[in-house]
């Protein structure tokens, strides 16, 4: 990753998690030609899966944590992929799913959390 990412993510107090292995016919990400596929990835803590729904079973920080470990999967599978080459990788999108309980109008906050996560900048 770029030293900027690395720097602003040690600024953070952030530690990329460990990448987990691929399963059965997942892959963590796939390269073709010069692009990088990342596939899905959930919310995994050290204290296991977050599971339930936002505004029931889950708090709405419950909610952004779990986007922002998400988030940090994400980028850890990038970086065991391509490196110091994300520097040439612009972000082109990203999306994300929840669940969310009747009534639960601020869980499209937990974008936010998804968002604050250092990124290299778009070429």
């Amino acid at each position: 990753m770029p030293r900027a990412v690395e720097a602003r993510l040690a600024d953070l107090g952030i530690t990329l998690p460990p990448v987990s292995a691929p399963v059965a016919n997942y892959l963590g990400c796939k390269r073709a030609g010069d692009m990088l596929y990342v596939g899905g990835h959930g919310p995994v803590k050290a204290s296991g899966i977050v599971r339930g729904k936002v505004g029931a079973t889950v708090t709405l920080e419950q909610a952004r944590e779990a986007a922002k470990a998400t988030a940090l999967s994400m980028l850890a599978t990038v970086r065991a992929e391509i490196g110091d080459a994300t520097a040439r990788v612009p972000r082109r999108f990203a999306f994300g799913w929840r669940q969310s309980a009747a009534g639960a109008g601020e869980a499209h906050a937990t974008s936010a959390a998804v968002a604050a996560v250092p990124t290299a900048p778009a070429m």
